[in-house]
């Protein structure tokens, strides 16, 4: 009797994904083609994949940080705006430039950070047992937990990492979008459960009494207590014309004093962490709504310039819409009393744009 043909499925299960997530990687990693795959998994599973469930299974693998993909820096553009905007009198600022041409995703400037931040947690470990790392809110800071995570989970080698708040959350933010959501995937590393120093607070409140009223309530106290601990802070930033930045949405939706028109008034360009600033620095208001955040502006300057702390600042597209923070960015670039970071990230077609706008002309 002729033996029967297994018949060629085209749909897993998520439990059948789940147990061939390894053999079908694994062959692919290992340079096999497709169709020894399906002959291997056929063979093993009795189950006959179609060719399309290869890929799919490898993507997928991806999709749930398995496959830990780095894409690489442009050495050469990165070179030349470190040189452009980079050099100050503490130490020198280095910018990042991923190489994300003809890339598909969006997740390139995090991801590329995560693996900047792991080495500095690696060197740093080399003379101490734990490393503090504070986290904003944000997107991209989402991706960069995501993958951090994923890296840092079961490697024994590395210090003991203990997490702070940079922000609070509040209801026009993603949960996942905050440093609460963001602990889930750093929570648990080979040393066991990572502390956590949280910022429980209003995320914004009136300026004077109210804000210094806020400060001194104990739970606020103990995080503020705890900022001098922190050797790199990853944050990203907002364009003042992003209807999805943070800032613009809490005074869009809630605010009634005024804020907006203020600082529109005052030449807002963007914000980090909640805070506004323009062409000319940081802008403050006397009236009206003020961020509660652990470091302000000021404060990232001096953390930027030590020559033991870190700061990661990411800028790519808005991750909802696509628009560019490129002129947002160009502040933080030309303005001193704005050099709030000492690694700035940034995809391609940023830096191609930051050098056609105000680097010197190559002679």
């Amino acid at each position: 009797m002729a033996k029967q043909r297994s018949k060629t499925v085209y749909s897993l299960t998520p439990q059948q994904e789940e147990e061939l997530l390894f053999p079908v990687v694994e062959r692919f990693l290992d340079g096999q083609k497709a169709g020894e795959i399906i002959d291997a998994i056929q063979a093993a599973f009795s189950l006959k994949l179609g060719r399309e469930l290869v890929y799919k299974i490898v993507r997928s693998a991806v999709r749930k940080k398995l496959l830990h993909l780095c894409p690489p820096l442009d050495k050469g553009l990165s070179l030349r705006l470190t040189e452009c905007f980079g050099k100050s009198e503490h130490k020198v600022h280095s910018v990042h430039v991923v190489n994300d041409r003809a890339s598909t995703s969006k997740d390139n400037v995090p991801v590329r950070t995560a693996h900047l931040v792991l080495a500095k947690i690696r060197k740093i470990g080399q003379r101490r047992s734990a490393v503090h790392l504070g986290l904003g809110i944000g997107h991209s800071t989402l991706l960069f937990a995501q993958t951090l995570g994923a890296l840092v989970r079961s490697d024994p080698t590395l210090p003991k990492l203990h997490l702070h708040a940079l922000s609070p959350a509040f209801s026009t933010i993603d949960p996942l979008e905050t440093p609460i959501g963001f602990y889930s995937y750093l929570a648990e590393t080979y040393h066991g459960r990572t502390p956590f120093e949280g910022l429980f607070a209003e995320p914004l409140v009136s300026a004077g009494e109210d804000y210094e009223h806020m400060l001194r309530h104990r739970i606020v106290q103990r995080a503020f207590e705890c900022k001098g601990d922190i050797d790199i802070i990853v944050s990203s930033m907002a364009s003042s014309e992003d209807e999805h930045g943070y800032l613009r949405a809490y005074l869009d939706g809630y605010d009634t004093s005024g804020s907006l028109e203020r600082l529109e008034e005052r030449g807002w360009r963007g914000d980090v962490q909640l805070l506004p600033y323009g062409d000319g620095g940081a802008i403050e208001l006397s009236e009206g709504t003020k961020a509660v955040t652990l470091f302000d502006l000021r404060e990232l300057v001096q953390v930027a310039r030590h020559a033991d702390r870190e700061v990661y600042l990411m800028s790519g597209p808005c991750s909802k819409c696509d628009v560019s923070k490129d002129e947002a960015l160009l502040p933080l670039l030309q303005n001193p009393s704005l050099r709030i970071w000492s690694h700035l990230i940034v995809g391609l077609e940023t830096a191609q744009t930051l050098l056609d706008k105000i680097a010197p002309a190559s002679p």
